[in-house]
């Protein structure tokens, strides 16, 4: 290995009142002794799935590299005309150097061991679901009934939240918006005071302005001029490092392949705002109170049949009635886990048993509520024999190992 080096310096070394070594032996030399001067940027990140870096070298350093080793894994580089970058695969937590070209840089790359969280909270009768991304940043999607501030404000203690990056309202009926207000002005109850929640902006369907109830105009007026407001549109992505992506599916009525029906457009429960929550291809999807034709109910779900793949996990839309769930609905995302959303003894008789029986011919089925147990109005819930009803907050957690984990009670499964 040093004869080729020794016999360049023969060839080329004179010497004259001193050591003068020609540009050919420097450049032999500095491969081997001087690294390439780059920057990764993020240089860390988590291991939960793909995550997309940039190369940034110094002034006057040459970028014409091909191909990035991190962990005896070859990468290629992707130059574009804003940039280099590399898409990195799932990596084990840990440091790791950067080689470009097999010749060693100044980069150096840390991976962290995260998970992605997704907490369906118990509120009672309505919506609230929590997702922490890898990175650690949180989005709220719905917020309850009145009332539900307290339980929401817990469980962001618990995980140490303080800022929420966006709030999604799926739709504006009361137990999906009603727990907004209270959780913004904190417990002291005073609009712009220190216990305030910190909220980087709202989406929801359109149709907040409009509505009348005082609901509505109460959180209408608080967020006024102080929370940015996004109308949400099929297609809308929010992505994060880790595989992370929150997907807009349907909205207003309207799916990525279809545009709203006017029946669709006036219904509340049909402009809810419906997402997939992924890594990389670990994916689940939100259903809002979506519609499927039920009770005479426009048939929004009929569209994201051909727009949506089998899903890991479902939210199922409605609390379980039977105005959503339709079996082309159910038959095409195929989960491996349901969870409804719903309060006990509850005015509306959720869930209905030929929805529970749809999704449980593939999934495990999972409650926060225990349905229906002591009400006159409505027939006694039968949970199908793959259920488990009653859970309380039902918390799904995602990391770097090949299965999900699933909270209930005091139970956990791998799904």
């Amino acid at each position: 290995m040093l004869e080729p080096i020794r016999n360049a310096w023969r060839q080329t070394a004179t010497i004259a009142s001193g050591r003068q070594v020609s540009g050919l032996l420097i450049s032999v030399l500095c491969l081997s002794c001087s690294p390439i001067e780059v920057t990764i940027n993020p240089d860390a990140v988590p291991n939960t799935g793909t995550n997309r870096v940039t190369l940034s070298f110094a002034p006057g350093q040459n970028t014409s590299f091909t191909t990035a080793r991190i962990d005896d894994r070859e990468l290629l580089i992707d130059h574009q005309a804003n940039g280099s970058f590399l898409d990195l695969p799932k990596l084990e937590a840990g440091s790791y150097d950067v080689l470009l070209d097999d010749h060693k840089t100044t980069a150096k790359l840390t991976v962290y061991d995260a998970e992605l969280i997704i907490e369906f909270i118990d509120i009672g009768q309505g919506d609230a679901i929590l997702v922490i991304a890898p990175n650690g940043l949180a989005y709220l999607i719905d917020s309850g009934p009145s009332g539900s501030s307290p339980i929401i404000q817990e469980r962001l203690n618990f995980h140490n939240i303080q800022r929420i990056e966006k709030v999604i309202l799926t739709h504006t009926d009361a137990d999906h918006i009603g727990g907004l207000a209270n959780l913004l002005i904190g417990i002291d109850g005073v609009w712009g005071s220190a216990d305030d929640l910190a909220v980087g902006s709202i989406i929801e369907d359109g149709t907040l302005d409009e509505r009348t109830t005082q609901t509505a105009r109460t959180l209408t007026a608080l967020i006024n001029e102080r929370i940015p407001r996004v109308i949400a549109i099929p297609g809308d992505r929010i992505e994060g490092p880790g595989g992370f992506i929150l997907h807009t599916v349907s909205a207003a009525g309207a799916t990525l392949s279809s545009t709203a029906t006017p029946e669709a457009a006036e219904h509340a429960n049909a402009r809810s705002i419906t997402t997939t929550v992924c890594l990389d291809d670990w994916c689940g999807w939100l259903g809002g109170d979506l519609t499927g034709g039920g009770l005479s109910t426009p048939d929004v779900e009929q569209f994201l049949v051909s727009d949506l793949a089998p899903m890991v996990f479902v939210k199922i839309p409605h609390h379980g009635s039977r105005s959503s769930s339709s079996r082309a609905l159910v038959e095409a995302l195929r989960p491996r886990l349901a969870v409804v959303s719903l309060g006990t003894n509850n005015d509306h008789c959720h869930p209905t048993p030929e929805v529970l029986a749809r999704w449980s011919q593939t999934a495990m089925v999972m409650s926060t509520g225990a349905g229906q147990t002591d009400n006159d109005r409505c027939e006694a819930t039968a949970w199908p024999a793959a259920s488990y009803s009653n859970c309380g907050t039902i918390t799904l957690r995602k990391g770097h190992s090949t299965y999900g984990q699933v909270h209930c009670a005091d139970q956990n499964f791998s799904f």
